[in-house]
């Protein structure tokens, strides 16, 4: 919640249908922090490559080089930025491009 009172647009973006991923984040309590949750069946295409990620920022009317997306899959963040967009890794590990998303949240805020 702290991103989106910081005046950021949140969405979500999974390999997952949409419907799973609307369960998923209210059982977290979060659904309500996000604009749209975008699953493969939203865009009709797999996340695979860029072409996933192209076709999200064009359905949300996002222009890519605005975008900044946060994934634990550093293959799907090289994906995001082929497609034009900044791109975090966030490992839960700490192996990523910040040590924990919480980390991250605060630096953006």
């Amino acid at each position: 919640l702290a991103l989106q009172q910081a005046g950021y647009t949140l969405y979500t973006a999974s390999a997952q249908a949409s419907w799973e991923l609307r369960v998923i984040t209210e059982k977290m309590g979060i659904g309500h922090a996000f604009v749209h949750l975008y699953g493969s069946d939203i865009v009709d295409r797999v996340k695979n490559g860029p072409a996933f990620y192209e076709s999200v920022f064009a359905h949300a009317g996002v222009a890519a080089a605005s975008a900044l997306v946060i994934d634990s899959d550093d293959a799907c963040c090289r994906w995001a930025r082929a497609a034009g967009a900044q791109a975090l890794w966030i490992d839960a590990q700490g192996r990523g491009d910040a040590p924990s998303l919480a980390s991250l949240v605060r630096a953006l805020v």
